[in-house]
Formats: structure tokens, C-alpha cells, sequence
């Protein structure tokens, strides 16, 4: 797998050089991989928030959680766990998540960060039913991205 360096303004991580790189008001970045076999793209976001009162990391997913609640989004925990990035200690949960009966499940890991004042949530999604090489890939991918990503100094332009 070929990969690219990504700097971003607070973070850089290693993302693969066939993946789709699009930022929104909503998130800071998204990465979109080449469409699957059905027209889907697995996708692995960064969104960049600031902290508005005292909150740990784990506090913060389960908030997430009580938003998809809200929200009507069925979910099923798979994991949760303690992880870092670098050196910034964070909380993961993985889900199987659905809305409705007629919808495709998603597999999906969020990794939630606090580093200074800024919360980071990661989100690595791919469908749940995704199988054989193509999801190999992916794994590798979702792998590969969080395992690279680290925080780094913000830089202004001069």
C-alpha cells in the first residue's frame, strides 16, 4: 500500500495515496477510500472541537452514544478501550451501527483524544458486511491511520 504524509493544523498522520482528501465545517478532515464493489467508500474522519467545560475522553464518547440514542441510530458496542495517540492517552468504542430495518450496518471505531483544549474524535466507518481482500485493506488502512496519527504544534502562516 502506497501512503502520503498528512499535516494537518494540529495533527499528521499516514494516509493512503488512493484515499480522497475533503474537509467540511462539520469535521476537520475526512479521508474517503475508492468505491467497494457495491459503490461504497470506507471513510475515516478527524474532527476538531473546543473543550467548553472539564470533560475526560471517555465522558465525551459516551456522550457521542447518547447523541445516536437521540438521534434513532440502533447501535451494539463491540469494544471499548483505553488507547493512545502518541502520547495523548483517549478512549475508543466500536460499534456495529444501523438506522431503520431496510439499512445497511456500519462497522465503525471512534477514538476520542483531548489534547490541550481541543477534543479530536477520530471515526474509522466501513460497511459491517464488507468481506475478503477489500476489507483486508481497509483494516490495513483503518490500521495504519490511527496507529500513525500524533499531534503536533500548530503553525500560522508567516
Amino acid at each position: 500500500m502506497d501512503t502520503m504524509h498528512f499535516i494537518g493544523p494540529t495533527f499528521s498522520l499516514d494516509v493512503p495515496t488512493d484515499w480522497f482528501v475533503i474537509s467540511s465545517p462539520e469535521y476537520q478532515t475526512a479521508f474517503l477510500a475508492p468505491r467497494d464493489a457495491r459503490g461504497h467508500r470506507a471513510s475515516f474522519t478527524v474532527a476538531i472541537k473546543p473543550v467548553l467545560r472539564p470533560v475526560t475522553a471517555q465522558q465525551f464518547a459516551e456522550f457521542i452514544q447518547e447523541i445516536y440514542d437521540q438521534t434513532g441510530v440502533s447501535r451494539e458496542v463491540l469494544e471499548t478501550e483505553e488507547v493512545s495517540l502518541g502520547e495523548v492517552k483517549g478512549y475508543a468504542i466500536t460499534f456495529l451501527l444501523s438506522r431503520g430495518e431496510d439499512s445497511v450496518p456500519m462497522w465503525q471505531r471512534q477514538v476520542v483524544a483531548i489534547n490541550g483544549d481541543l477534543i479530536y474524535v477520530l471515526v474509522a466507518a466501513r460497511l459491517a458486511d464488507l468481506t475478503g481482500p477489500a476489507a483486508n485493506l481497509i483494516e490495513r488502512s483503518f490500521a495504519m491511520m490511527f496507529d500513525s496519527f500524533v499531534f503536533r504544534e500548530a503553525t500560522l502562516p508567516a
